[in-house]
């Protein structure tokens, strides 16, 4: 019989490998593929140590990823094993800071057309999560140079991680991430997401001053947040900013995108509100935010109900044309 020790022979072993979790047996059976050459192979077993709760392989995924990050750009092209290791080190809560400390700073240049990019922004984000299971009270400290990584994703996976930190230590990051701006919006608006989680009563009224901010994506994302967010508060916060007028009128749009996002009911009566008196002119507009609740019968038979109305006619063909 032919020896079983190709890429593919030995990712077929790995797919169908009985696996008893959480045993010396179940570690004894993956052990050679994690010491394997192959990336594919190596990434495959360490999920494999994820998903099986194999709690003794720590050593054996540390081991590969040290390895993989030798040469990483010819030995492990996009990373794909040592993604894989770090999200099993990861499931497996692994809490060595020293470990998270230096893959946090990991990178991989790799060419493309045109230039290179950098393909560790993965292994850079769940090492972020790591070393918040170490419990070290400096944490917060050696998280701070990912919030001004050059990749925004990997910005968005840090603050994402600072979130899981003790919530005082965590507010004060998320707030001076905020008044410092970025580049990109949707790093400030992962802040505000996240200071809403980690700070909800002390956190609404910091975001909603962001609603009458000089950027319309900032806007956009402080009302996003505060209608995801769906407490009461967040809701008066967002019926406030309507009730002031005192926003462009791109900045309602993004007002009216954060009501519709709200889960209370009073703020879905609100907007079928807006659409009955179409208030500012908002109604065409309240009607494409609505969109979402198509399938929600109580909104969908009121706006029907409403606009089977003769005033209402000129309304009539964007409703059928979005909700249909």
């Amino acid at each position: 019989m032919r020896k079983r020790t190709t890429i593919e022979d030995k990712l077929d072993d790995l797919a169908v490998m009985p696996i008893a979790s959480n045993t010396s047996e179940a570690l004894a059976q993956l052990r050679p593929y994690l010491k394997d050459k192959n990336n594919r192979v190596v990434a495959m077993a360490a999920r494999l140590c994820a998903d099986h709760l194999i709690y003794d392989s720590v050593k054996d995924l540390v081991n590969a990823c040290r390895t993989f990050m030798c040469n990483g750009e010819k030995t492990d092209k996009n990373c794909l094993a040592k993604k894989a290791l770090c999200q099993a080190l990861y499931a497996l809560d692994f809490n060595d800071r020293d470990f998270y400390l230096h893959a946090i700073s990991y990178r991989q240049m790799e060419p493309v057309w045109g230039g290179s990019v950098d393909t560790a922004a993965d292994v850079r984000i769940t090492c972020a999560q790591g070393l918040t299971l170490s419990g070290d009270f400096r944490v917060a400290a050696d998280l701070l140079p990912l919030l001004y990584d050059e990749l925004a994703s990997v910005r968005i996976g840090a603050v994402k991680a600072v979130a899981l930190l003790p919530s005082d230590r965590a507010e004060l990051v998320l707030r001076q991430k905020v008044l410092q701006g970025d580049e990109e919006p949707g790093v400030v608006g992962e802040c505000f997401n996240s200071l809403l989680t980690v700070e909800p009563d002390l956190s609404v009224e910091f975001v909603a001053r962001y609603l009458n901010d000089a950027d319309e994506a900032v806007i956009q994302e402080a009302a996003m947040a505060l209608g995801i967010a769906s407490s009461p508060d967040s809701w008066q916060a967002l019926h406030h900013c309507w009730r002031g007028r005192c926003l462009a009128d791109t900045a309602i749009r993004e007002v009216i995108r954060g009501m519709a996002l709200h889960r209370l009911p009073q703020a879905q009566d609100f907007l079928l509100e807006v659409v009955a008196g179409n208030r500012l002119g908002m109604a065409g507009w309240v009607l494409e935010m609505l969109y979402q609740y198509r399938n929600t019968e109580k909104i969908r038979s009121a706006l029907a109900k409403l606009l089977s109305e003769p005033e209402y006619r000129s309304l009539q063909t964007t409703f059928f044309s979005i909700w249909r």
